[in-house]
């Protein structure tokens, strides 16, 4: 007979994969940052001479532009006219066309070769067929962590993904773009190799390092930078946990198959050498530093909305997106921070660098300010680690306690961030952001051809996650009894209070 426990799991996951359904809808292809080029890898994968694609030979003997769908090599048509809908998709023909943008060894390469499984006749419908799968991939991923892991630890993942993900993640994961996997990758190696750490059944120990490994090698195959992010979850998860880590030897094996996903990721692929968005590169000085240092949180918070848009940066979102979504954030760091523990802080200091210095550095290298080079989306995986950690107890062995009226809000804070995130995402395309009438069906001037009208696929998407927020924070909306935690005596962690389990 099956579980209480498996049957909720699946209902979320089914949940969740509605809500990415809706964001994978929500938008024409081209839409996600560099679109044209990763549709274009797609397309061609890499080695493009193998590929099928016509293409041609530049003066140093490799290809120089590949023949695509006009539909792809211009799909971008749109980008960076926030007041024009994505109608000139729509005008483009069905012929082919030359472009010079494609992967020519910039990424690792097997992302584009599995994702050109799903190319069809059809453009439209292989970007959503793909969108639709990098969604099922990050729940099913997801879900399997949770359910492996110590009823004490599982909100981890429900709470931690949800708290992480409005508004950039979800559309990054609901997209065709390779930060999809790498986000995915990263958030299931974490959770799923803390729940091999803190499962209780042989089954859920193996179920939690198959998650982690399999997150690994999908972020690997993804982007270069996986491997550094690899190598943060490696180091925080290794000592906040490091007893139960040092006594399974099985475990180390684990790590080692993470770790050598993590070299093969930063030995395929050149994306360290970033250039910046067509600028003029400045010199490099400590102005320069200076400046980038004031401003350089941005890009962090960015993941939540503020600042920073959606798309190609052409989609901002309102105020009430970015700011309930950083206002959960700041309520789990506050908490966080008063659980707050050696190791704790010690396991927190590598994704903190990943999410502040690094971008600094590359900054810094490319001569960019803040702004310039550096994206939100490259920073999330540390974002989501920062996040899990910062909801672990000082002990590491349960997640610390939201009250119910905190819980209360969270839910309401992000289930209004999400929906209105989605319907402004939807609203940049069908008429532009120069029209704001709350109708999306009014006014239609891009959309699919057939399928759920612009409203129908919002309210499906707005009460897919807010039913998704009520699921995983369940445990924190009923009053119960919760002893605080004291220092045991004799060691530099504290013991871990007795509390109902949540499941």
């Amino acid at each position: 007979m099956v579980s209480r426990s498996v049957l909720r799991h699946v209902a979320l996951g089914l949940v969740a994969v509605v809500a990415g359904w809706a964001w994978a809808w929500s938008s024409p292809p081209g839409s996600s940052p560099d679109d044209d080029y990763h549709l274009a890898s797609i397309w061609c994968p890499p080695p493009v001479e193998t590929s099928g694609c016509a293409w041609t030979q530049g003066n140093n003997g490799t290809p120089d532009a590949v023949s695509v769908p006009t539909r792809i090599a211009s799909t971008t048509c749109y980008a960076t006219k926030p007041g024009d809908s994505a109608s000139c998709v729509d005008t483009l023909d069905q012929g082919m066309s030359w472009t010079p943008r494609f992967d020519k060894g910039d990424y690792p390469g097997p992302y584009y070769r599995i994702m050109h499984v799903f190319v069809g006749s059809d453009v439209g419908a292989s970007v959503v067929l793909m969108r639709v799968v990098n969604v099922l991939i990050a729940a099913a991923l997801l879900v399997a962590a949770s359910w492996a892991a110590s009823p004490r630890l599982r909100p981890l993942v429900g709470i931690g993904i949800t708290a992480s993900i409005v508004p950039l993640g979800c559309f990054i994961i609901a997209s065709v773009n390779p930060s999809s996997w790498a986000i995915t990758g990263i958030a299931a190696t974490a959770l799923g190799l803390i729940a091999a750490l803190t499962a209780e059944t042989r089954a859920r120990r193996i179920t939690g390092a198959s998650v982690a490994v399999a997150g690994a090698f999908l972020a690997a195959v993804a982007r270069t930078d996986s491997g550094l992010f690899l190598a943060m979850v490696l180091f925080s998860v290794g000592v906040m946990y490091f007893e139960t880590l040092r006594r399974s030897r099985w475990l180390w094996v684990v790590c080692g198959a993470i770790a050598v996903a993590g070299v093969w990721a930063m030995t395929h692929g050149s994306q360290a050498q970033l250039q910046g968005f067509g600028m003029v590169a400045r010199e490099r000085s400590w102005t320069l530093l200076a400046h980038n240092i004031i401003d350089v949180v941005s890009i962090p918070i960015g993941v939540y909305g503020v600042t920073w848009g959606l798309g190609w940066f052409d989609t901002i979102e309102p105020a009430f997106v970015g700011f309930p979504a950083l206002a959960v954030a700041v309520s789990i760091a506050t908490l966080g921070i008063a659980s707050l523990s050696w190791r704790k802080a010690i396991a927190m200091v590598a994704p903190l660098v990943g999410a502040l210095v690094l971008p600094l550095v590359l900054l810094y290298r490319a001569g960019d300010v803040v702004g310039e080079t550096v994206q939100p989306r490259y920073v999330l995986p540390a974002v989501i680690l920062i996040t899990v950690l910062l909801l672990t107890s000082r002990s590491g062995d349960r997640v610390i306690h939201f009250g119910v009226a905190q819980s209360v809000a969270a839910v309401v804070l992000l289930s209004g961030a999400q929906a209105l995130a989605l319907w402004t995402n939807i609203r940049r395309y069908v008429t532009g952001m120069d029209s704001w009438g709350l109708n999306l069906d009014a006014g239609v001037e891009w959309w699919w051809p057939a399928g759920p009208r612009p409203m129908l696929t919002f309210l499906i998407g707005a009460f897919a996650f807010a039913a998704l927020l009520v699921g995983v924070w369940w445990g924190n909306l009923r009053p119960r009894k919760v002893l605080v935690e004291t220092p045991a005596a004799g060691t530099a962690d504290d013991a871990a209070p007795t509390e109902p389990s949540q499941s």
